[in-house]
């Protein structure tokens, strides 16, 4: 077993001092590091506050080993696990398929589309300055302390008001399929109904292509 040194992010929406529970984490494996009630942690701009942590192989947040400073991309390279990720054994880095972060939220983050698996795969190949991660981005919360999560859809009337409300909403679902999203809440009784979920996927569908 390998100790890592894992990258740590900073983040305008993360909690400050103590209160985050990426900053007692990283201490707790740091012993000469220590939580100042005062420091916003920023490491590019002062307004940015707390830890936002990250273990794995990613291009922009690569975890090393502690001891030796390589990074784990290389060390599972030259691995036995290398077999498992990587049908090219000649190469210097094999990136996991997956990141795991730890996380200390005070605010609302940021809307995120994430994409397909091949999606992100052709992406990276065509720009990966811009798009470093080849994989796709299905995500799995687990919360460690208290945690209050907003996930899903809103009703779709209120979906509807706010298409109407805000016409660059409409532009980037489509106007066709939001008149068909309209038509079809407008005639079904339940917005539940299979017919106003294909509708409402059209739309988002069509935000995400």
């Amino acid at each position: 077993m390998q100790r890592l040194e894992c990258h740590v992010k900073k983040y305008k929406w993360g909690k400050q001092g103590n209160e985050s529970e990426v900053a007692r984490l990283f201490a707790a494996g740091h012993s000469n590091f220590k939580v100042d009630e005062d420091e916003t942690y920023a490491e590019v701009d002062s307004n940015f506050s707390s830890f936002y942590l990250w273990m794995g192989t990613h291009p922009d947040g690569p975890a090393v080993l502690s001891n030796s400073s390589t990074r784990l991309s290389s060390f599972i390279a030259k691995s036995h696990s290398a077999s498992y990720l990587c049908n090219n054994n000649l190469k210097e880095d094999i990136h996991l398929p997956f990141i795991m972060k730890v996380m200390s939220i005070a605010r609302s983050l940021s809307l995120q589309a994430h994409p397909t698996k091949e999606q992100a795969a052709r992406l990276h190949e065509r720009d990966p300055v811009h798009y470093p991660d080849r994989h796709h981005k299905p995500e799995l919360a687990y919360a460690l302390t208290q945690f209050e999560l907003l996930c899903g859809f809103r009703p779709a009337e209120q979906i509807i008001e706010n298409i109407e409300a805000f016409p660059p909403l409409q532009a980037i679902m489509d106007s066709h399929n939001c008149d068909v999203l309209k038509s079809v809440i407008a005639k079904e009784k339940n917005p539940q109904s299979l017919k106003c979920r294909q509708a409402l996927a059209a739309c988002f569908g069509f935000v995400s292509n």
